[in-house]
């Protein structure tokens, strides 16, 4: 397996596959049926996903961080924190 980058421009990646796409459709309009898939179908599709799991990823990086907080502060000592473990 190849090392991942971890820091995508998902724009960047998103403009190479609508210029990719304009390219090959005015070189050879009747490329392999899976092209036009690819770049019309799957990488938005991928790229919309990789957007939404970076926007949960940041959403649970601030839960962390609160649960971080509320645990430093002795949370486990308040009223109510057994039921609220029993609720999970």
């Amino acid at each position: 397996m190849t090392d991942q980058p971890t820091n995508l421009d998902l724009d960047d990646i998103e403009a190479r596959a609508a210029r990719l796409y304009e390219r090959t459709a005015t070189i050879d309009p009747n490329a392999h049926p899976d092209f036009g898939q690819l770049t019309d179908a799957d990488v938005p599709a991928l790229l919309d996903e990789v957007r939404r799991l970076r926007a949960q990823v940041a959403e649970l990086e601030d839960d962390a961080s609160l649960l971080s907080a509320l645990q430093a502060a002795g949370v486990d000592n308040w009223e109510g924190y057994d039921d609220a473990l029993e609720r999970l």
